[in-house]
């Protein structure tokens, strides 16, 4: 057979022609097949549908030159003519099936997918060249053996299919050639076998065509076919080479576009990375050009890809990428389609490394005290949280610790030690209680401390006793040794963290009422002694509402004269009916609560009111409390008090407390200074008692001093207090300040506080504290009630 098939192709061909059919098949081929590397590279939109299909036509036009220039070449047949009807029909035939051929290859995903495409195209060409075969028309009869028929189609069947096949993709240019030769091989093996096996029987009349074509005609036709066939191939190249020049200056346009980004992105194209910028190289430490051409899962994980494809179009979400081989980077990733048939997949990847980074340290800002790097009252709240929403197993106390001398140590020593004093005592603390607690800086100088588990309340109380012994070890600062000391008050952890603070603070008031360097767990006493507290404060808001505090006055006379010179208003609650209580039985509950405020503004209208009635040579004493003191418009509500009621400010003596001195003794002094501006009278309650000190007379402007009851009760028998109260009333009078003994209940007190210079005295001797309605309003009744 194969002797037989060269025999045709020497001795029945002109050697011209068939060397042209030959030509016109392989420049055909491979023009085609460029073109088609061309439609891949335009990629899957219109341009590379469009190439494609042009490379179909271009294979068509060739496959049907190369049939009819060696058919017009074939010697055994003379005076041959072809149907132009058929002869046409044949081209429409091969370019049709090619075009399905172009349209299923596509861009050959799939090797059965390419063997189908090679299949069809096969069939396509035998249609063509039978189909041509019969447009021949001569004085002959024509035959074909059908062992070289069948040859001949499995000839190019196998061919094509192989061809097809190899030819995947142009990263593997290498295949080219090799496709080529298979195609072309297959298109001459189809012809020259068929001619190989042709019965050629001359008769005269036979095979006349309906529009017939001379071979002559058909040549000129054909050569024509050919030769636009490298003109198309040269205009595709020139095109080609336009539109590639115009893509590579975009690719560089868009390549410097993209480096300039700051976020790292990356270009795939079925599953193959296309493009990737200088920010994601640097943040994956890899090379641009090695990873270019390469499966998209060689430099992102599949996890990563996962999570990036799920977020929404141009949506940024959170993920971790993790380099092969490299530590985790906390980035964003937004992940979109783009292109025509969505065939490109765009991620950006923005790293996050260094806004975590600044994340971190807000949060340790604003959950970090910046003067002792301690946790912070934030801080405490959240582990607080933490531990309450947990299974804790055992009792945890919540602790809330000040320090007892914080501001004697900041009014003395300076800021800067009071911020050692802070720092050490956090440092203690930490040692006390442990890795597995807190110690947190939560206000000024108090801290919260978390403790436990503990199996039972003596473990807690062992643990607070050493924490107290630690912290009131001496700091030496500049050779100075300073105790701050503290009083924590503990409590334990609840289902409510607001309860639980607020059960550990007042713990620790009650701590700091025991004294200082002590502690208190809150317990059922505690419990019940701020419940009736808070039923005690109720009573003293409705007893401000229904108006049950009534003013009872005690004479203060004079020691020389035994005359009336004023009174002092001392409050009384008429609580549930007749009874009346006493003021120290509601007033710390009162100055606790701020309701002092309240109720001292009533005592100072209602005493200048009533006042206003008396002699003019007679004062109305008013006692201020500590908390008064401190509020900012105590002077303006003072002075409206005296225009209010026309009382002189002459009058109203204000009675303040040592105590009171010392707490923030500047805002006192400021106070008492700008209500002395007014004309009223200070006067020093309590003298010889709590805080006294000389200095206090040097600083405050004090116009009288009260000496305490329990110096006079004393009198005259007792040495020391005859001794405590000449030395005062000698003090009285070099400094010019009036003397006032409390608790005169004897005749015997009577004359020797008059011989010891006292100024006026006050006391049951005198008169029991009435109401305002039961006062003497003449100088008469007023001497008799003195006597």
């Amino acid at each position: 057979m194969l002797r037989t098939v060269i025999d045709c192709i020497q001795w029945d061909h002109d050697p011209s022609l068939f060397w042209l059919s030959a030509a016109t098949c392989v420049v055909s081929v491979f023009a085609s097949l460029w073109m088609v590397f061309r439609a891949w590279s335009a990629g899957s939109g219109i341009a590379g549908k469009s190439w494609g299909l042009w490379a179909a036509s271009v294979f068509a036009a060739g496959v049907w030159s190369t049939h009819f220039i060696a058919m017009n070449g074939y010697r055994p047949i003379h005076d041959v003519t072809y149907d132009g009807v058929i002869t046409f029909g044949s081209g429409v035939v091969a370019v049709t099936g090619l075009l399905v051929t172009a349209l299923l290859f596509g861009r050959g995903q799939s090797a059965f997918r390419r063997t189908m495409s090679g299949l069809v195209a096969a069939m396509t060409v035998i249609c063509l060249h039978y189909s041509g075969m019969e447009a021949l028309r001569g004085a002959a009869l024509i035959e074909y053996d059908p062992v070289y028929v069948i040859a001949s189609m499995a000839v190019i069947l196998v061919a094509f299919m192989a061809g097809f096949r190899l030819f995947v993709h142009p990263d593997h240019p290498g295949r080219l050639p090799i496709a080529g030769m298979f195609l072309v091989g297959g298109v001459v093996g189809l012809h020259f076998m068929s001619m190989a096996g042709l019965l050629i029987i001359p008769i005269a009349g036979v095979n006349e065509a309906m529009v017939p074509i001379s071979r002559a005609r058909l040549g000129q036709i054909v050569l024509i076919a050919a030769g636009l066939i490298p003109l198309f191939g040269l205009a595709t190249e020139i095109v080609f080479s336009q539109v590639s020049h115009y893509a590579r200056r975009e690719h560089v346009r868009m390549t410097l576009l993209s480096d300039a980004a700051v976020e790292g992105l990356l270009v795939v194209r079925q599953g193959l990375i296309t493009e990737v910028n200088a920010a994601l190289c640097d943040l994956l430490d890899i090379d641009r050009q090695s990873v270019l051409r390469k499966p998209v899962g060689s430099v992102l994980t599949e996890s990563f890809l996962q999570a990036s494809r799920a977020c929404e179009r141009s949506q940024f979400c959170r993920a971790c990428l993790a380099p092969f081989g490299g530590e985790a980077i906390p980035v964003e990733v937004s992940h979109r389609r783009i292109g025509n048939g969505d065939d490109y997949e765009v991620f950006a990847i923005r790293d996050l490394r260094e806004s975590v980074a600044i994340e971190a340290e807000m949060f340790r800002l604003a959950y970090t005290d910046a003067g002792t790097g301690a946790p912070n009252r934030r801080a405490f709240l959240h582990r607080l949280e933490e531990l309450g929403s947990g299974q804790e197993s055992g009792i945890v106390a919540v602790g809330i610790l000040d320090l007892d001398r914080f501001k004697d140590i900041n009014d003395k020593f300076g800021h800067a030690a009071g911020d050692i004093v802070l720092q050490e005592t956090y440092n203690t603390l930490c040692a006390e209680v442990g890795d597995r607690n807190m110690a947190a800086r939560i206000a000024g100088d108090e801290f919260g401390i978390l403790l436990g588990p503990y199996e039972c309340v003596s473990d807690i109380e062992a643990h607070a006793s050493d924490i107290i012994a630690a912290i009131c070890q001496t700091i030496d600062i500049d050779g100075v040794p300073l105790d701050a000391g503290g009083s924590p008050g503990l409590a334990p952890l609840g289902n409510s963290t607001e309860i639980t603070l607020l059960n550990a603070d007042r713990a620790l008031y009650a701590a700091k009422k025991s004294g200082r360097g002590s502690y208190q767990l809150y317990d059922d006493r505690l419990q019940a002694e701020y419940e009736s507290r808070g039923k005690l404060e109720a009573e003293l808001r409705s007893a401000l509402q229904k108006g049950e505090f009534e003013l009872l006055y005690q004479p203060e006379v004079s020691a020389s004269t035994m005359q009336v010179r004023g009174y002092e208003a001392l409050l009384r609650w008429r609580r549930r009916g007749d009874m009346l209580t006493r003021p120290d039985e509601f007033l710390p509950v009162a100055e606790d609560t701020g309701l002092i405020n309240e109720i001292g503004d009533w005592v100072l209208m209602t005493a200048c009111r009533e006042a206003s009635g008396w002699s003019e040579d007679q004062f109305v004493a008013v006692n201020v409390s500590a908390r008064q003191l401190l509020e900012q418009n105590l002077v303006e509500r003072v002075a409206h008090v005296l225009e209010a009621t026309g009382l002189e400010a002459g009058r109203l003596h204000i009675e303040v407390t040592e105590t009171a001195l010392v707490q923030n003794s500047r805002l006192t002094e400021d106070a008492l200074v700008r209500l002395k501006s007014l004309g009223v009278q200070i006067a020093l309650d309590d003298f010889g008692t709590g805080y006294s000190s000389i200095s206090h007379l040097h600083k405050f402007p004090v116009d009288t001093i009260k000496i305490d009851r329990s110096f006079v009760q004393d009198l005259p028998a007792g040495k020391k207090a005859c001794a405590i109260v000449d030395a005062v009333c000698r003090l009285g009078t070099n400094l010019g300040i009036s003397i006032v003994a409390e608790g005169v209940e004897t005749a015997g007190q009577t004359r020797y506080l008059a011989r010891s210079g006292c100024t006026l005295l006050q006391g049951y001797r005198f008169g029991v504290p009435v109401p305002a309605r039961d006062i003497p309003v003449s100088r008469k009744d007023m001497k008799q009630s003195a006597a």
